[in-house]
């Protein structure tokens, strides 16, 4: 019989449907499945949140792990629903971060330290909505990932 045969195209198929799935951070919140650029950054983790009522900004986390053998810096981003993305620092520190990874560096924007910023919403984004988000390396040039929104 082909039962094998069938079990493996199956159990093939489900693995690679996964892939594609949204993945979950610790904390359960959706996130955009992990995306390694062509210079060796990992990009995981990475979720928007909702658009807060009256809020001109809104902010983006995600991790970044050089993986390559050169550093690379974080120059920056856009997105359809703000006017540019910007690298912040946390509140306690204030102002803006180049960040910038030696090979084997990780850095991770989230709540209550460095983060990224939509500068100037054009509309809040929704939660369960999934918004396009290029981000801009150099070396590396721009990746774009479709980063889900989830609630404060």
């Amino acid at each position: 019989m082909n039962h094998p045969r069938r079990f493996f195209a199956a159990a093939l198929l489900l693995a690679s449907l996964g892939a594609c799935a949204p993945q979950q951070d610790s904390s359960g919140a959706n996130t955009a499945p992990p995306l390694t650029t062509s210079t060796g950054v990992r990009i995981e983790g990475a979720e928007l949140r909702e658009g807060l009522s009256g809020g001109e900004d809104g902010v983006l986390y995600l991790t970044l792990t050089n993986t390559g053998e050169t550093e690379v810096k974080l120059l920056g981003g856009r997105t359809p629903v703000a006017r540019e993305i910007v690298p912040m620092r946390d509140h306690s520190a204030g102002g803006t971060l180049e960040p910038t990874l030696a090979p084997g560096e990780e850095l991770a924007f989230k709540p209550g330290g460095h983060h990224l910023m939509l500068i100037d919403l054009k509309r809040p984004p929704e939660v369960g909505e999934k918004i396009d988000v290029t981000l801009n390396f150099a070396p590396g040039g721009e990746v774009t990932l479709n980063v889900p929104v989830n609630a404060y």
